[in-house]
């Protein structure tokens, strides 16, 4: 009898325990999506206050449940205590303070008020079994169950992370990288895109179709047709400035989640970011389509792979004044630098080399870039072991995408021109 009802005790603990992960990652996403919404069409400030108060509580409820759960599959009598006071947490919640301060506001949907009821009492009834096998020795101290004790504390630790993480995850921010161009997430007045550039597209307002979807340095809206960012011109026409604004903090969003040192400029570093993305952007989709159309607005919470745009078989990192990092190199067609973001390299390496450009010009007196550096020798040297370094970083990346047999030379300042070869990982 004693195993028995241990074992129906251990496997209740361990539904708990997995129960209260899996809806703590439900309440987050409930609060990614309902910040979205609140975006768009706020809700009255009462009624965000009790989604507020309910998640909160809802929250709270899922991490004393799953201590409670880790308590009882490691057997422990401090589950007695744990499920009597989560019980007291859902009478009191469910009896006083959801109908007074959460359901005038935001009333429960219908029949989840007499659901939440039926797991109480189901939770009632475990307690019970847990106190008849207290009394009976199916529980012990946590000093009589050292194994039990570390499965408990490991247990309440991953739990206790796991909420940490989701927390942070809904609230922070990364800043952009060093030397990132300007219009990381959205462009903006200040930033505007030439109607002449063939970068970007300029198709007419009237009939363009667009997919939205994140990226890095190229906003969030495509040209359906060329996968191209749109203009300037065109974010004014086909956007309002709330929408322009929604797209701009989506687009942190996915500079959150995203990896910059992916060359496709594709992959997402957290197991769930693709959910995020789609809660958070799948409502500014949908706005933007009740106006142009339904037919002419794509949504795409997935980042595009970004092809390079750019084939040589020799490419060169060398610093001039006033050029890209990038050079063609033994090429009879074409001569001069190009743009790191032409060439389909991750967006890590394409700000090292912005930023590696831009040092040099620093080196020099704008108004005689001829007269000679105004470094010192230390900082003549760390300036060509990092362009060194950026050169073995770009024969990396071209092997990692399929371009292994273009050759990388590395120039420095003042010296002799050199193969840079991949270095072997270890």
């Amino acid at each position: 009898m004693t195993d028995i009802l241990a074992i129906v005790l251990q496997g209740a603990g361990l539904f708990y325990l997995l129960a209260a992960f899996a809806g703590l990652r439900s309440v987050a996403m409930d609060r990614f999506l309902s910040q979205a919404i609140d975006a768009l069409a706020p809700r009255p400030e009462a009624e965000q206050k009790a989604d507020r108060l309910r998640n909160g509580f809802l929250a709270v409820s899922l991490l004393a449940f799953g201590i409670a759960g880790a308590a009882l599959l490691a057997r422990l009598e401090v589950a007695l205590p744990l499920l009597a006071a989560v019980l007291g947490l859902q009478i009191v919640y469910l009896g006083i303070l959801a109908p007074r301060l959460v359901d005038p506001a935001g009333p429960p949907d219908p029949g989840s008020r007499s659901k939440s009821w039926l797991l109480t009492a189901i939770l009632g009834a475990l307690a019970i079994l847990a106190f008849a096998a207290w009394r009976i020795g199916a529980l012990f101290p946590f000093a009589q169950a050292p194994i039990g004790t570390s499965v408990f504390a490991a247990a309440c630790l991953a739990l206790a992370a796991f909420a940490i993480h989701l927390a942070r995850s809904g609230t922070r921010r990364s800043p952009s990288p060093p030397d990132a161009e300007p219009d990381l997430f959205e462009p903006d007045d200040d930033n505007v895109h030439d109607d002449t550039d063939p970068g970007v597209s300029h198709g007419d307002p009237e009939t363009i179709r667009l997919v939205v979807t994140p990226s890095w340095g190229h906003g969030s809206v495509l040209d359906a047709a060329n996968g191209l960012p749109i203009s300037h011109r065109l974010r004014l026409a086909l956007l309002t400035e709330e929408e322009r604004m929604l797209l701009a903090d989506w687009n942190c969003l996915f500079i959150d989640v995203a990896d910059p040192s992916d060359p496709r400029r594709a992959r997402l570093e957290e197991g769930d970011a693709l959910a995020k993305l789609d809660a958070l952007g799948r409502p500014i989709a949908e706005s933007i389509a009740a106006r142009l159309g339904p037919d002419r607005v794509a949504f795409e919470p997935a980042p595009r792979p970004v092809p390079p745009r750019i084939a040589v078989s020799a490419i060169k990192v060398m610093a001039d004044y006033g050029c890209h990092a990038l050079w063609f190199h033994e090429d009879p067609d074409r001569v001069g630098c190009f743009s790191a973001g032409e060439f389909g390299l991750s967006w890590a390496l394409t700000c090292s080399l912005g930023g590696w450009a831009v040092g040099f010009d620093e080196r020099l007196d704008p108004d005689d870039p001829g007269g000679g550096s105004r470094w010192s020798a230390a900082e003549e040297a760390e300036h060509l072991a990092e362009g060194h370094d950026i050169a073995r970083r770009l024969a990396a990346e071209l092997a990692e995408t399929d371009r292994g047999h273009v050759a990388v030379f590395y120039h420095p300042t003042g010296g002799t021109l050199e193969r840079v070869a991949v270095q072997p990982t270890a």
